[in-house]
């Protein structure tokens, strides 16, 4: 039995392709050597992944410097959106006004002291804001000239490389070209089974 394909997106018009290659682990260094030999050192960098405080991490958070105990801080904690739902925050679930405040019912319950109401407007003003930033696994871009001259840019202590402050979709819409150099250990047991 076979099936048809209907369609398949592989890039929006209008935007830059987004290059996935796959390489054995042991070789995916060997390629990002090679790109930056062939490019510049200073044409090729990682790229940036924005870390910013989801609600529940910050209820936790200030619970900690506040000192209260973790299994309160928890049970509060459960009251609040996974970090899927990005739009719903906890300042939206205490503002009367918002269309959030319905689904916070739960979360304002737990709030019965003037410490729990005092812990959850101050995780109101950390939710969403960066708490930290790491290197996107695979993803390196290549620009024409040293990416310094294009976005700024941060050094990784640990290896040297150049990691852009801004994150793929910024350094995308200046025309910066994305690939992927996975390592797979698939390709390794292709490797070994051959």
């Amino acid at each position: 039995m076979s099936r048809k394909i209907k369609s398949i997106k592989i890039i929006d018009p209008g935007t830059n392709p987004d290059v996935d290659s796959d390489f054995h682990t042991v070789g995916r260094g060997k390629t990002i050597e090679h790109v930056m030999d062939l490019y510049g050192a200073d044409n090729v960098a990682g790229i940036i992944t924005p870390g910013p405080f989801k609600a529940k991490n910050a209820f936790k958070s200030m619970a900690t410097i506040y000192g209260l105990n973790f299994a309160q801080a928890q049970a509060i904690s459960n009251t609040l959106p996974d970090a899927i739902e990005k739009k719903m925050t906890i300042k939206s679930m205490l503002d009367p006004n918002s269309e959030y405040y319905e689904a916070g019912a739960d979360l304002r319950i737990q709030l019965n002291t003037p410490q729990l109401e005092e812990i959850a407007h101050s995780a109101a003003v950390l939710d969403g804001r960066m708490r930290e930033t790491g290197v996107h696994p695979c993803g390196m871009l290549i620009s024409s000239k040293p990416i310094k001259e294009v976005v700024p840019v941060q050094i990784r202590q640990s290896d040297g490389l150049s990691v852009t402050q801004w994150n793929y979709y910024n350094c995308e819409a200046l025309g910066l070209i994305k690939m992927d150099f996975l390592g797979l250990v698939t390709v390794d047991l292709i490797d070994e089974a051959i």
